[in-house]
Parts: structure tokens; C-alpha cells; sequence
């Protein structure tokens, strides 16, 4: 059994479940129907251990994010 296959799916998955839950927050039907296309493409990116440069720069700003919140005195 291809153990990266199933760490894929779970990704997917993962990234369904997140992306509908923000479809019902803010109120976008679709929304998943429109990134899951591209969620495959990044996934399939990653797993090809080239990873898509606007994923990196979310991931810094969410990192930048966290640093500022927990130097407030925020943990």
C-alpha cells in the first residue's frame, strides 16, 4: 500500500472539509466545486515536492500572524 497516496486523499479531504466550512461562514455556495481543481493541482505539486509559491507566502503570512498574536501576550 502507497502510503503518499493516502496522505493525498487525506489532503483533499482535509481541504474539502475546511473550504465547505468557509463556504457556509461566509455564505459562497460553490466554493469548493470552483478550488478543488486547483487544490488537486497543489497537492499533486507538493507531492512532487514543488510546492506553489502563493501556498508559501500563506503559509508565511499565517506565521508572521501567529508570532504577532503571541507577542501581544495572546497564547
Amino acid at each position: 500500500m502507497d502510503a503518499r497516496g493516502r496522505l493525498d486523499i487525506l489532503a483533499l479531504r482535509i481541504s474539502e472539509r475546511v473550504i465547505q466550512e468557509l463556504e457556509g461562514f461566509w455564505g459562497v455556495p460553490g466554493l469548493w466545486d470552483y478550488s478543488k481543481p486547483h487544490m488537486e493541482e497543489a497537492i499533486r505539486d507538493i507531492g512532487l515536492r514543488k510546492v506553489p509559491e502563493p501556498l508559501l507566502e500563506v503559509l508565511r503570512k499565517m506565521m508572521e500572524a501567529k508570532r504577532e498574536y503571541d507577542a501581544k501576550g495572546n497564547q
